[in-house]
């Protein structure tokens, strides 16, 4: 038997329509949210409340993340999402809200980063009096962006292959430390490689940013040519 409903709960239907109406893109989000708008009616554990009702995350929040029961998926830090959303020319909070984002690039930035350099929409997506400014600032910081790794995806077979890209050895290790992905190797990125024109003739897509490949060996082989590991 589930956990008795408070009578000032809204339904379950009720909270879907609510939260999908949100754009909330994760459990992780959903839970920011409470935690910051607390709303009433909504309660911060819908799982253990609608029992009778619940079938998944997915089904609750209207997404389709393969990551969602199992941990939290681990989202690219602040600095490579600003990156991302600088270059993506999207310039309104609605925009971004109806665009079809990288699984790692979350859907409701202002509650994923709040305590880790979120400043406000202007300034995430590069627009309002300082555009300019903004724009140049990307632009370097995804010059900066120097080292790509392949990996294992958390719970995929090993011929499923996924690229990341990160400013950093140590920015690399921590998303997929997060996301549960192991690294098979890591390499420094030169300027204007195009490391997924090699993946498609290796592979074939998959995924995000993954592929599957039938010789990983060959695949690595034809990188350590090109690059220098890290």
């Amino acid at each position: 038997m589930g956990r008795r409903k408070d009578s000032s709960l809204v339904s379950y239907q009720e909270a879907s329509t609510w939260v999908r109406s949100e754009h909330i893109g994760s459990r992780k989000q959903y839970w920011n949210f409470i935690d910051r708008e607390r709303p009433i009616g909504l309660p911060k554990h819908p799982n253990k409340v609608y029992t009778a009702e619940w079938s998944s995350w997915n089904d609750f929040l209207g997404t389709n993340n393969a990551f969602m029961e199992g941990d939290p998926y681990a989202f690219r830090p602040y600095r490579e999402a600003l990156v991302y959303a600088h270059m993506s020319g999207i310039k309104t909070a609605k925009e971004w809200f109806a665009h079809d984002h990288p699984k790692d690039i979350p859907v409701r930035p202002e509650y994923v980063y709040r305590s880790k350099g979120w400043l406000g929409w202007y300034s995430f997506l590069g627009t309002g009096p300082q555009a300019a400014a903004h724009k140049v600032a990307a632009q370097q910081e995804t010059i900066e962006l120097r080292v790509i790794a392949l990996t294992i995806p958390h719970g995929y077979p090993n011929n499923i292959i996924g690229m990341l890209v990160a400013s950093s050895k140590e920015v690399a290790i921590e998303r997929c430390t997060g996301a549960g992905a192991r690294i098979l190797k890591m390499f420094k990125l030169d300027a204007g490689y195009d490391w997924k024109g090699v993946m498609d003739r290796f592979g074939t897509p998959y995924g995000d940013n993954e592929w599957i490949v039938s010789n990983v060996n060959e695949l690595i082989w034809e990188y350590s040519n090109d690059l220098l590991f890290v």
